[in-house]
């Protein structure tokens, strides 16, 4: 459904969820049909539900639902879902078209995908931040109240960031006045009205005549909070609301006594918080920057995080040892938190090469616990930041050198082909360095590394600059060069045997060696010996 109507843009056949006011729009996934693909969302109303409503109160109804992504075009906000393409109208459906949203927390709820309302305390805390901050845009910068702060006006982008939409009613505020809201619970003769979320309203927005505040939103966020822990705290979704009303009745008599739940699933240091919230007198509830300085959020993995998303602002020095110290914490995070927050902001900051030494030990360190990274997760999240770095026109001796150092653990992660065209050409760099310290380490990988490595690649890329190495001015290289010589000849047919090894041997012969390095040379003559025979090695 749709297709004719949105133009330029694929929508997938079947809806991911529903949202907005009353749950009215259904959502799909999809992308655009020009260059780039971009993957959107798509908001969708089939008129044929209003197929049974008198004419005036059709088009009431409609005049709602339109005024969903029309007020919404008009806040620009991070955490506020944007508007690609503004309301499209025909006689038998209507859409809009959104940046690209996994569902709404109202389908999520429907769906009993826990794992995505409550992923785990830290995370959770984050997308709490992520309302926090829309709310303080609404309410410091546009003096704005949203009135329907409730599962369906809230949005999960792929990325895992929580946006806020579903501003149908939103009212203009003078300072921290108190006003007249346009939502109208009371409906007379049984006619049909769209309004928020009687389950997650402020009891002065649900009365006769609706008023609201700033304070008004306090108290729906308390019962989106309410809503979210509880779901972690029974792993489901079977009863997950505060108030649990389907009247006005019912509602303003279980907002008297609501200070009597249970709010053992709420976190203990946010418990009073979310009490106070809830008072029925929006006087006594706090604002919405209160909120956002409770101690409940300053805890030190969120700074960290967030100074990891302003990094770019910081000089390199202060980047690097960030970075470092990044790195011996960063198994202390959840998981999936890491995969979904922390790795994406440092992917970005890989683009600077001068940080990669520092981001590398902390991929590092996520390789080596399974718990943490699968070879899915490196493959899809980290590889391309990896490859991009090996296959630059340059990178930092420190970057090489740690690169090389993990080889062993890279190549469990990486196909062979994958491997070899990535970084045997990196070992070539590093054997061709001049550091003896990096051309040391890249030797010693080739001796651990050369059973997986195809032999076309080994005798064509590897072996001609192990020769040179077994020549080097500097003994050390010299000596490790030799060494790993010795371990792998045995491969190599005659022909490379005689015509490159035994060549290079001759050279290294007439060097100024060590006691050790004579007697490898030694074993390797004594070897090819018995391949090749006495008399070609004598010649």
């Amino acid at each position: 459904m749709g297709n004719q109507l949105i133009k330029n843009t694929h929508i997938d056949k079947d809806p991911i969820g529903n949202g907005g006011v009353g749950a009215q729009w259904k959502m799909y996934s999809g992308h655009r049909l020009d260059r780039d693909k971009r993957p959107v969302g798509i908001f969708m109303y089939d008129k044929k539900a209003l197929a049974k409503m008198s004419t005036s109160i059709k088009e009431e109804y409609l005049q709602t639902l339109k005024k969903e992504p029309q007020t919404l075009a008009r806040y620009k906000h991070p955490n506020i879902l944007s508007i690609l393409e503004p309301l499209i109208e025909d006689p038998k459906a209507m859409g809009y078209v959104t940046e690209q949203v996994i569902g709404s927390l109202y389908s999520m709820l429907a769906a009993q995908r826990t794992a995505d309302i409550f992923p785990g305390e830290l995370e959770t805390k984050f997308h709490l931040l992520d309302l926090i901050e829309a709310l303080q845009f609404l309410h410091n910068d546009v003096k704005t109240c949203h009135l329907s702060i409730s599962p369906e006006n809230i949005y999960i982008t792929p990325d895992g960031k929580w946006k806020i939409a579903g501003l149908t009613f939103a009212t203009q505020l003078v300072q921290n006045s108190t006003a007249n809201s346009p939502v109208e619970f009371m409906t007379m003769g049984g006619d049909v009205k769209l309004t928020p979320n009687l389950k997650f309203t402020a009891p002065e927005v649900a009365d006769s005549p609706s008023q609201c505040t700033f304070a008004s939103d306090m108290f729906s966020l308390a019962c989106l909070v309410y809503t979210i822990y509880k779901v972690g705290a029974d792993k489901n979704c079977s009863n997950p609301y505060l108030i649990n009303v389907n009247s006005v009745h019912d509602h303003r008599e279980f907002v008297k006594r609501i200070d009597r739940e249970d709010f053992s699933c709420i976190p203990s240091a946010l418990r009073p918080t979310i009490i106070r919230m809830l008072n029925n007198d929006p006087n006594m509830r706090i604002s919405i920057n209160d909120f956002a300085n409770n101690a409940f959020f300053k805890d030190p993995f969120i700074q960290t995080v967030k100074c990891l998303e302003n990094l770019y602002q910081k000089d390199l020095p202060q980047q690097q040892t960030f970075l470092r110290g990044l790195a011996r914490i960063i198994l202390k995070f959840e998981p999936k938190f890491i995969k979904t927050k922390i790795i994406p902001l440092l992917n970005e900051l890989m683009k600077n090469e001068q940080l990669a030494s520092s981001i590398l030990p902390i991929y590092f360190a996520l390789m080596d616990s399974p718990d943490y990274l699968s070879k899915q997760d490196f493959t899809t999240l980290i590889w391309g930041a990896i490859k991009g770095l090996a296959t630059g026109r340059e990178i930092p001796a420190q970057a090489l050198y740690l690169m090389i150092e993990h080889t062993e653990k890279l190549i469990e992660y990486v196909e062979i082909k994958e491997f070899q065209s990535t970084f045997v050409p990196l070992l070539g760099k590093s054997f061709e360095c001049g550091v003896p310290k990096i051309q040391t380490i890249a030797i010693k990988r080739v001796e651990a590394l050369y059973q997986k490595i195809e032999y076309n690649v080994l005798k064509s890329q590897i072996l001609p600059r192990i020769l040179i190495l077994c020549t080097d001015p500097n003994i050390d290289v010299r000596k490790v060069a030799i060494i790993l010589l010795s371990k792998i000849y045995t491969v190599f047919d005659k022909h490379i045997l005689n015509d490159q090894v035994l060549s290079t041997l001759e050279k290294v012969r007439k060097l100024n060696n060590n006691y050790k390095i004579n007697m490898t040379v030694l074993s390797i003559f004594e070897g090819i010996s018995k391949n090749i025979g006495t008399d070609v090695i004598i010649t």
